[in-house]
C-alpha cells in the first residue's frame, strides 16, 4: 500500500482553489463583489466641546412656553441636553454663576421671545454672554411677541426667528446641523450690582470729555467728582452722578 504522495489517483488542488464558490467566483468576474464602504455613524454637533440647549425666557409670560418647548425637544432629541433654570438652578450657590457655567457649555441659546423678556435685564444679560462666548442665538416667537416692539436689540431684528407650531422639523434639524456663529467678544459691560438709574442727571452731562467740565455757573455749578473724565462715564460708577 503506497503513501498519498505516491498514489496516482489522488489529485491535489491548489489550496486556492479547494472552495467550490472561491472557484465560480474566480471563474465569473461577474459575480465578484467589491468591498463595502463603513457606513457614517451620527455624532452629535459640537462647537470646541460644547453640547446642548439653553433655555431663556421670562418666567412671567413665558415660562409656560419654555416648559412646553424643553418637553417637546426631550421627546423629539432625547440625546440634546437641556438646560432650563428652574429645574437646574441649585440652591446655595450663586445663581448668576450657574448660568455662566451652563452658558460655558452649550452649543444653542434658545429665546423665548415675549414682551417680558425683551423688558428683562437678565434675559438681556443671557443672551449678551451667550454671544460673547460663542454660543448661537435662536430666537423663538413667544406669547404675545410683537416684531415691531422698540426694545427689540438691533442684532436680534436681523436674526431669523422661529414660528415653532409650522417650523418644528426646520429647527429640529438646524439644532443637530450644529452651530455655526463667531463670538461677539467686545460688548458693552454689564452695569454694577446697586447703580441707580438717574435720567434727569444723566441727559444734562456732557457726552465726552472733549465738552469740557460743565460751566461754573449759578446754575450748574460743577459737580465734586469731575476729574476731566466723561460725566456719562462717571455715572456708571455704583456711587452713581
Amino acid at each position: 500500500m503506497g503513501t498519498e504522495e505516491n498514489n496516482p489517483d489522488r489529485v491535489f488542488l491548489p489550496p486556492t482553489s479547494r472552495n467550490p464558490d472561491e472557484l465560480s467566483r474566480q471563474a465569473n468576474p461577474a459575480q465578484r463583489q467589491p468591498p463595502t464602504a463603513p457606513q457614517p455613524q451620527f455624532r452629535p454637533p459640537t462647537t470646541s466641546g460644547r453640547h446642548g440647549v439653553f433655555l431663556s425666557y421670562a418666567r412671567s409670560d413665558g415660562e409656560a412656553f419654555a416648559n412646553e418647548l424643553r418637553q417637546r425637544l426631550n421627546k423629539d432629541l432625547p440625546s440634546l441636553q437641556v438646560w432650563q433654570d428652574r429645574p437646574e438652578i441649585e440652591g446655595g450657590v450663586g445663581w448668576w454663576r450657574q448660568i455662566e457655567t451652563a452658558l460655558e457649555r452649550v452649543e444653542f441659546l434658545v429665546s423665548v421671545m415675549t414682551p417680558a423678556a425683551l423688558a428683562s435685564e437678565v434675559t438681556a444679560r443671557e443672551w449678551r454672554a451667550a454671544r460673547q462666548r460663542g454660543v448661537c442665538v435662536f430666537p423663538v416667537q413667544g406669547p404675545g411677541f410683537d416684531f415691531a416692539d422698540p426694545r427689540l436689540p438691533r442684532w436680534m431684528a436681523r436674526a431669523h426667528f422661529y414660528a415653532l407650531d409650522t417650523q418644528w422639523e426646520t429647527f429640529l434639524a438646524h439644532l443637530q446641523r450644529g452651530c455655526q456663529t463667531t463670538r461677539v467678544p467686545f460688548m458693552a459691560p454689564d452695569l454694577p450690582i446697586g447703580f441707580v438709574q438717574r435720567p434727569k442727571q444723566f441727559e444734562s452731562m456732557p457726552v465726552s470729555p472733549a465738552s469740557g467740565p460743565p460751566s461754573r455757573t449759578a446754575k450748574t455749578p460743577p459737580p465734586v467728582w469731575w476729574n476731566g473724565w466723561s460725566a456719562r462715564t462717571a455715572c456708571t460708577w455704583p456711587s452713581g452722578c
